[in-house]
């Protein structure tokens, strides 16, 4: 089972939002990412046990996204194909879920795979590129997976960026802007959204 919409409709999905990205994710309804994951990984367990690789999530249970929900499936699903497609028989993957320091929700996706060449990090994200070892690997891919990945987190107003891990394999981060909810009541003058949750947008690095 796959949840991933077709590529095609997600290109068109993201053009038709991506000019009003701040208003638009401001009306969406928010998705709790545990609840999210674990409808989602299930989908993708089959693929990752080809390569008898493991998946491990870490989220805050408590972390709402503000997203399009075809978007966050896009963004997973195309993230994780990568982790594993180029990771290492026997290897894993871990997603990581919280709060970063500005109150944005961040998520990472850690792999053990070959990892990203420095020359190539500054590129990664544009349209048809590929990195170095893995057009020397010969692995298949059409250089636009991570350039739809990029345009979907913009389009819902948050940030993505890579490295490589300190051992091994790769990391990929993502913002995206959360509901965080407060004790105290909203200033007078200043409406409340949904009983006191107060809706963040993510800041720069």
């Amino acid at each position: 089972r796959r949840f991933a919409p077709p590529l095609a409709g997600l290109l068109r999905n993201v053009g038709e939002t991506g000019r009003f990205a701040s208003e638009w994710v401001a009306a969406l309804p928010g998705i709790r990412i545990a609840d999210f994951l674990k409808e989602f990984l299930p989908g993708i367990a089959g693929l990752a046990k080809k390569k008898s690789i493991s998946i491990a999530a870490q989220v805050d249970p408590r972390l709402t996204l503000l997203a399009d929900r075809s978007h966050l499936t896009g963004i997973f699903q195309n993230l994780l194909d990568n982790a594993i497609k180029y990771n290492k028989k026997n290897g894993s993957i871990q997603i990581k879920a919280g709060r970063n320091a500005h109150g944005d929700a961040e998520v990472s996706v850690r792999d053990t795979g070959i990892g990203i060449p420095a020359v190539d990090l500054p590129l990664l994200f544009h349209q048809f590129h590929r990195a170095v070892n893995a057009r020397e690997l010969r692995i298949t891919g059409t250089g636009l997976g991570l350039y739809i990945i990029k345009t979907m987190v913009d389009s819902n107003g948050g940030r993505i960026w890579a490295e490589n891990a300190a051992n091994e394999g790769a990391i990929f981060h993502f913002t995206l802007p959360s509901e965080r909810e407060t004790s105290s009541p909203p200033r007078s003058g200043r409406k409340a959204t949904r009983s006191g949750v107060r809706r963040t947008r993510p800041q720069g690095k």
